[in-house]
């Protein structure tokens, strides 16, 4: 079995994150089905133990198309032992925006400004 193959249209690098950030990942990965995202998180959502500072972390990213880049709150899940996603707290549609092309260097911009400005949209 081949092993899957990312599309052409992500910007490089595409093995670590293409602006400085304290957040992780940053880098484009396979998730299955042929489906590539790009990620970032606030702290790494797979520790061996829960945050004891907070309850809560973000993950900023959008899948390969570049319809849109989100922000999303990820809540520790026990039974997996891993923070998981719990719900969608703010996101840019770029379908919707004529003025904004669908490519990588689009949502890197987008992905950036949400980083950089994460306070404006949760309560840390």
């Amino acid at each position: 079995m081949r092993p899957p193959r990312m599309g052409d249209d992500w910007s490089e690098p595409t093995d670590e994150s293409p602006f400085e950030t304290d957040w992780v990942r940053g880098y484009v990965e396979h998730t299955g089905g042929n489906i590539w995202v790009r990620e970032w998180c606030s702290r790494d959502p797979r520790p061996e133990e829960p945050y004891d500072d907070v309850d809560e972390i973000y993950r900023v990213g959008y899948g390969d198309g570049f319809h849109g880049v989100g922000i999303e709150r990820l809540t520790w899940n026990e039974s997996l032992s891993a923070y998981m996603f719990s719900g969608q707290i703010a996101g840019v549609d770029i379908l919707e925006r004529d003025d904004v092309p669908l490519t990588d260097e689009s949502c890197i911009r987008i992905a950036r400004a949400f980083i950089e400005n994460i306070e404006f949209f949760v309560d840390e």
